[in-house]
């Protein structure tokens, strides 16, 4: 089941930030539903905190963790906040790269157990990565 923000009054935009109403997805989860979410990465990162969900997966168009340079490149990198932080004061990072970290970071901060950077663009990513078998990508953890 695939929803957007305005669905059931889901997600509220308003001056100070999202406002997310998590009653809608614990009805629909206890109902045996996995809902899908679409929206922007902003949303993702709110409804992830708001939910207390225990993974963030962010897509990009490419591969995260070969943006980071041949040497520093990893299956699945796993890094603190205090190291992607680091990543991102080098400015070293392309800019679509940049701003996933960035919200991936204030998933971790706002109380998401783990947040995902992977390529949207692999096959089966995010059903890999779910099992723990082998994948590219960044994760960032509180």
């Amino acid at each position: 089941m695939a929803l957007s923000a305005g669905d059931g009054g889901l997600l509220k935009h308003t001056d100070t930030g999202i406002n997310v109403r998590p009653k809608v997805l614990d009805t629909l989860l206890a109902g045996g539903f996995l809902p899908v979410l679409t929206g922007s990465g902003e949303e993702a990162v709110a409804v992830a905190q708001a939910m207390k969900a225990d993974r963030l997966v962010l897509f990009l168009s490419g591969e995260p963790s070969l943006t980071l340079g041949v040497d520093r490149q990893a299956e699945l990198l796993h890094m603190d906040l205090a190291k992607a932080a680091e990543l991102l004061r080098e400015g070293a990072l392309p800019g679509p790269t940049a701003a996933a970290l960035k919200l991936a970071c204030r998933g971790a901060e706002g109380g998401v157990k783990k947040a995902v950077l992977l390529n949207g663009s692999e096959p089966h990513a995010l059903l890999r990565e779910a099992l723990g078998q082998r994948i590219m990508g960044l994760s960032v953890t509180p």
